[in-house]
């Protein structure tokens, strides 16, 4: 399963009750125990982009789930 999801509108398709579980399920996987906001990912972006001495780096941005 993927792990490290962002809650964004791509995933509006699902009945709530079903995204809402489908969420739940996911957090409770990750170490933050929450999903990702596009303000995670864009905080990361704005990280990088303002670092003039970042070069080369891989930022994961999700949630824990590599060290889960």
């Amino acid at each position: 399963m993927t792990k490290g999801l962002i809650g964004t509108p791509a995933h509006e398709g699902p009945p709530e009750e079903a995204r809402a579980a489908l969420y739940r399920q996911m957090a409770n996987g990750l170490p933050v125990k929450r999903i990702g906001a596009p303000g995670d990912i864009g905080a990361a972006i704005a990280f990088l982009v303002g670092n003039g001495f970042v070069t080369g780096a891989v930022l994961d941005v999700d949630g824990g789930a590599l060290i889960s």
